[in-house]
């Protein structure tokens, strides 16, 4: 039910952070039914070595994605 998403994509000291929020009427992250794909987004964040938060409240939901970049010389 949200009418605006806001994706932000930035570099903050060395980690690439995406970040997704809207204004819908949020929800429950730690007690969403298997299969809402929250688990798989954790999964897949943890593969590739990035951190998923989700903040989730009346009005909205964010959901972070941080992931540390490599420095190469």
């Amino acid at each position: 039910n949200a009418s605006a998403v806001h994706v932000t994509i930035q570099v903050v000291e060395q980690t690439l952070v995406v970040t997704v929020r809207d204004d819908g009427r949020g929800m429950q992250p730690l007690l969403a039914a298997p299969g809402t794909g929250m688990r798989g987004m954790r999964e897949r964040a943890a593969v590739i070595g990035a951190r998923l938060t989700i903040d989730s409240t009346e009005p909205g939901t964010r959901v972070r994605l941080a992931l540390p970049l490599e420095h190469t010389n």
